[in-house]
């Protein structure tokens, strides 16, 4: 496998990570990587999603280099979905034959169809649940997209172990493969005692017991039970403090309802930081409420504690539980469980046999994977 071109389900913006730009970052040596992207305005009011609309319209084919990424821009519409598809592949043949592409890997399924196409593998990656079953119109038409383009597919590649299992049932997929989210696990173990002491100086928070949740702090992570247990358990260990780390729709509401100087909304900091909050923290939480969405993620930020040696607490999710760590304890949300079971996590030591079971979490090896599986053709 020569030249990959990877096909992101959202473009490049702010500090997101995104799974395949990810893997564009992480693949082997040997494979010359290319990005596809477009325009994500951060205005969305109606003329910014016009203008935004209109650029990637009406620019020119190119390849040109943003941070760590071989970008490839084409023409390309965003609105209306049905038509979009239809124009965007069109536009993207033409680049795929001109850089002799050998591998395309689409995680925009409903904006890219490029099915049964000669000349290249073609892989369809997907992050999420791709539609809510018995939805609207919108549903409907991610729907018969996922469906029409795994049917397509030479391989079908998956973020979780419960989306597997949805794919092949409500989609008919026959060959999926599961390939977690991952992170870089080499420069997570190189953060420094210094390095996270900095950071907890710096927050105030040097000489306390952390309690930590990172990642976005969506409408799903339910703040309001993790405060109530954060003030249980603060009775009985009075050095505790609960940090939660990552940007959010309701940050500022939220810092008005808990304003506590020993519960931290920290917000967003910089990807190349976040290693060492995973560090600072003494425990992890991944406070999230059941849903059909919540149960087939892949919650990376589990894997990210658990490299830097640190336990989690975690609600009853699907895929928590089919990950199958000991450093995680999976409890419903409830209040008394969760406190107890942060009181007692003060007192377990670290299984030193975890550290090499992670390794096939790094973004490396799960990169080789997936080239091995294209050159196999998913055998």
């Amino acid at each position: 496998m020569k030249k990959v071109l990877f096909i992101p389900h959202h473009p490049l913006y702010g500090d997101l990570k995104l799974r395949l730009a990810e893997m564009a970052r992480y693949m082997p040596d040997g494979c010359e990587v290319y990005l596809l992207n477009w325009t994500a305005s951060a205005n969305r009011s109606f003329a910014g999603r016009i203008g935004a609309a209109l650029r990637d319209l009406f620019r020119a084919s190119c390849v040109r280099t943003i941070g760590p990424w071989k970008v490839l821009e084409t023409p390309l519409m965003h609105r209306p979905l049905f038509l979009a598809g239809i124009f965007n592949t069109f536009m993207l043949l033409p680049m795929i034959k001109r850089l002799n592409i050998d591998c395309v890997v689409n995680g925009s399924y409903y904006l890219f169809s490029l099915g049964q196409r000669e000349g290249f593998k073609y892989i369809v990656d997907i992050a999420d649940l791709p539609a809510l079953p018995n939805g609207g119109a919108f549903e409907s038409f991610i729907e018969r997209a996922v469906k029409r383009e795994v049917g397509r597919a030479d391989l079908v590649t998956v973020s979780s172990l419960v989306l597997a299992d949805h794919l092949k049932e409500h989609y008919g997929a026959k060959r999926v493969e599961f390939l977690p989210n991952g992170t870089d696990i080499k420069r997570s173990r190189s953060v420094t005692e210094e390095a996270k002491n900095e950071a907890l100086e710096r927050l105030g928070m040097k000489g306390r017991w952390v309690i930590g949740y990172i990642g976005y702090l969506g409408p799903w992570v339910d703040v309001a039970f993790m405060a109530r247990v954060f003030r249980e358990v603060k009775k009985d260990v009075p050095e505790a403090v609960l940090l939660f780390v990552g940007s959010g729709p309701d940050i500022e509401k939220y810092r008005r309802a808990y304003s506590d100087k020993d519960i931290v909304f920290l917000g967003s900091v910089p990807p190349e930081n976040i290693e060492k909050y995973f560090r600072a923290c003494d425990v992890g939480v991944l406070p999230n409420a059941k849903s059909l969405f919540q149960d087939m993620a892949f919650h990376i930020k589990i894997i990210e504690f658990a490299v830097a040696r640190r336990h989690v607490i975690s609600s009853d999710l699907e895929e928590v539980k089919r990950l199958g760590l000991s450093c995680v304890t999976i409890l419903p949300l409830d209040e008394a469980l969760w406190v107890a079971a942060l009181k007692r996590a003060r007192a377990i030591p670290w299984d030193d046999t975890l550290d090499k079971a992670l390794d096939k979490y790094d973004w490396r090896e799960i990169c080789g994977r997936l080239m091995r599986l294209a050159e196999n053709n998913g055998t």
